[in-house]
């Protein structure tokens, strides 16, 4: 007869750490049953992993954490590229990990101790960073910069000028550990200066009720990552991965929606964050579902200014800012010499998902009167002369736009009159649209501010004539 134990995080008040410890578990847990079988759920303040096993679990887990401690764990190559490791002291650690990861295969430690069902809360200050201060194990390593940037060094109770790094139990530690080398996705960033040495960590913050079926597919997902990303912002990193790698959200389905993003610098002596966050990644992954928006992500990278396109378009997704979604735009027409537009589909998402643009806008004889005038201006665009998109964009109030607007239709009239000029003309919309036009943002403020929008970024847009 199949029981079902849970085993549990100790609560230490860092999401992150819990989430390295409960994707450790995982990890026991896959190397000794079924994922069918095993189950990561979120409680308030710490996670649970359900264990569905025939004799005792608590020993089949540790045979299993014991197992990646001697094989995966105790590797000094590993070790080398963890944050918190220093070289002088890396023989010794992991020999350190190896005898732990020997004493939990032969059943001389107790780990449901620890994790197991009865756990108690943590309350008040410990001697240990996550409150087991009744092991008499041998330390293996204290805190590590790679289970958490506050971890580490919390200042005494009645002496916060004294600082001292607080150990970690092995059976955290290892863990942890365990949650970093096999769930956590490492990549080094090709900076432009050599003398930097800079690298990238998404850690996946799951959520709610998890399968080790879905555990199991993100870490055959993440085998099929090249360990090198170009140099990019920080905040633009998750759009990144996913645009370059979406298998990766077919792995993780609906169970997360953000991640652990840092970025550390470990060209000195000691590995420093420059960056750690949670970084939602909802809006990211409903934008990546469509195939033409990965297809852009992915030009976007290939280019020069893969820096400013993909901060753009970060910020656009992350912060619902329309501004950033035009300057993206903008960028990239100019980076293309307006040989290249945004694509339909990815201009659709920003106005419907981030501009939130009133619907009545978007169909019908409005609509076509708003994409007739954005057709003027696309000439200007194509003609790398931006100046009447961004002053319409600009403009304070529906007169200075009207007032602008009419220099815009002037000016391409003059090109279509142009007897020079027998192709690459402007189209002209009808003095009867350009009235209409004005007559739709005339009708409020909202309004106003949706009609800018829209015609900002249909004008750096290429669609086909029937949309």
């Amino acid at each position: 007869m199949n029981i079902s134990t849970a085993f549990y995080t100790p609560g230490t008040g860092l999401p992150d750490f819990e989430m390295r410890i409960a994707l450790g578990l995982c990890a026991a847990a896959l190397n000794v049953v079924e994922p069918e079988r095993v189950k990561l759920k979120e409680e308030d303040d710490r996670y649970a992993v359900e264990l569905l096993h025939a004799s005792d679990a608590s020993v089949s887990l540790a045979k299993g954490l014991g197992w990646l401690c001697q094989n995966r764990l105790a590797d000094q190559a590993l070790l080398l590229r963890t944050p918190g490791f220093r070289p002088l002291h890396l023989e010794k650690q992991a020999k350190g990990i190896a005898e732990f990861g020997k004493k939990l295969t032969d059943g001389k430690v107790n780990l449901g101790k620890f994790i197991g069902v009865n756990v108690r809360k943590r309350m008040g200050a410990h001697d240990y960073a996550c409150g087991h201060t009744d092991s008499t194990d041998e330390k293996i390593f204290g805190a590590l910069l790679a289970f958490s940037p506050q971890l580490g060094q919390p200042p005494k109770r009645n002496n916060p000028t004294h600082q001292i790094t607080l150990p970690v139990c092995p059976y955290c530690g290892a863990l942890g550990l365990a949650g970093v080398a096999l769930f956590q996705i490492d990549v080094s960033i090709s900076n432009p200066d050599r003398s930097k040495k800079e690298r990238f960590f998404f850690l996946p913050h799951f959520q709610g009720e998890i399968s080790g079926t879905t555990l199991a597919q993100y870490l055959a997902a993440t085998k099929h990552i090249r360990g090198n990303l170009e140099d990019i912002p920080t905040y633009a990193s998750t759009i990144a991965l996913l645009g370059l790698y979406p298998h990766l959200m077919d792995a993780i389905g609906d169970s997360m929606n953000s991640f652990y993003v840092g970025r550390l610098d470990s060209s000195g002596n000691v590995p420093r964050y420059g960056y750690c966050v949670e970084q939602l990644a909802q809006m990211e992954i409903l934008f990546l579902d469509i195939l033409y928006n990965r297809a852009f992500v992915q030009r976007c990278y290939r280019m020069e200014v893969r820096g400013e396109l993909l901060g753009f378009l970060a910020r656009s997704l992350q912060e619902n800012d329309v501004k950033s979604a035009i300057n993206l735009a903008r960028t990239y027409a100019s980076a293309t010499e307006g040989k290249a537009m945004l694509p339909w589909s990815t201009t659709e998402f920003f106005i419907k998902e981030v501009g939130k643009v009133d619907r009545m806008l978007l169909e019908g004889e409005k609509f076509r009167v708003i994409k007739e005038v954005a057709d003027m201006l696309q000439y200007f665009v194509r003609e790398r002369n931006f100046g009447y998109v961004d002053n319409l964009r600009k403009a304070s109030d529906a007169d200075e736009f009207a007032s602008l607007l009419l220099d815009a239709q002037r000016d391409a009239q003059s090109v279509m009159l142009d007897p020079k000029r027998q192709s690459n003309k402007p189209y002209l919309p009808s003095q009867s649209t350009i009235q209409h036009l004005l007559q739709i943002v005339g009708e409020g403020e909202k309004q106003f501010k949706s009609v800018q929008t829209l015609i900002s970024l249909l004008a750096f847009t290429y669609y086909k004539k029937e949309v």
